[in-house]
């Protein structure tokens, strides 16, 4: 598993300065709870009280007045798991949490704007990471959110990779197939797709196709990913 960072430290150097560059936004806002809970919430995540302040940032989120104070609630908040987990287990997360992080500073979700329903799935996907105790939730969450997106764009190879990781989180392997199946058939050059239709394969007990596709998988060039 390759790492997002370099270490403990520079993960938790990099939430502060995070927390910093968003500052200026947040003293923007004219909601004096939702400026509070997201100070308190800062200075919990920075003393390592991270229950608390998961509390004060999901409660700034729901007090948001618009999309743009509820997409920093959440980022903050996401950026809280992270920290969290990468203390607890003495790395960071997997690598999918570098795509999640950058979808979340989408300015809320747009119903009528596939790109931000997938990017919005894609955070949520990764909540379940990071928060396994929420992950079914989040997981359910991030199959609404790319059912809605497919049905306004239902050719993007990449939004049926990620419902077929999704679905494979879920344990539901064949959904999964007929994804990465669907997801190959528009990106037949994608190297991410053959690797995650190789394990389902795998997890079907059908060993030849699953070597196939691996080797498909090492046969493209990895910036077709």
């Amino acid at each position: 598993m390759k790492r997002l960072f370099g270490s403990i430290v520079v993960s938790l150097i990099v939430f502060a300065l995070l927390c910093g560059s968003i500052a200026a936004n947040a003293a923007e806002g004219n909601c004096p709870d939702w400026e509070s809970d997201l100070s308190h919430g800062r200075a919990a995540c920075q003393t390592g009280k991270y229950a608390e302040a998961e509390t004060f940032f999901s409660r700034a989120a729901a007090e948001s007045i618009d999309q743009t104070q509820a997409a920093t609630a959440y980022r903050d908040l996401l950026w809280m798991q992270i920290t969290r987990w990468t203390v607890a287990n003495g790395e960071p997360p997997p690598n999918e949490v570098t795509f999640a992080v950058l979808a979340a500073y989408q300015v809320g979700v747009d119903a009528h704007d596939p790109a931000s329903l997938f990017s919005q799935a894609l955070v949520q996907r990764t909540m379940a990471v990071v928060d396994a105790a929420n992950a079914k939730a989040s997981l359910s969450a991030a199959l609404d959110l790319l059912a809605q997106g497919l049905a306004l764009s239902p050719d993007d190879a990449a939004a049926y990779w990620l419902r077929a990781s999704v679905y494979g989180e879920l344990g539901e392997q064949q959904r999964a197939l007929e994804d990465f199946n669907k997801s190959i058939d528009r990106a037949p050059k994608s190297k991410i797709a053959f690797e995650g239709r190789s394990n389902v394969y795998l997890k079907l007990g059908k060993q030849e196709l699953a070597e196939s596709d691996k080797r498909t998988a090492q046969s493209i060039d990895n910036r077709t990913r």
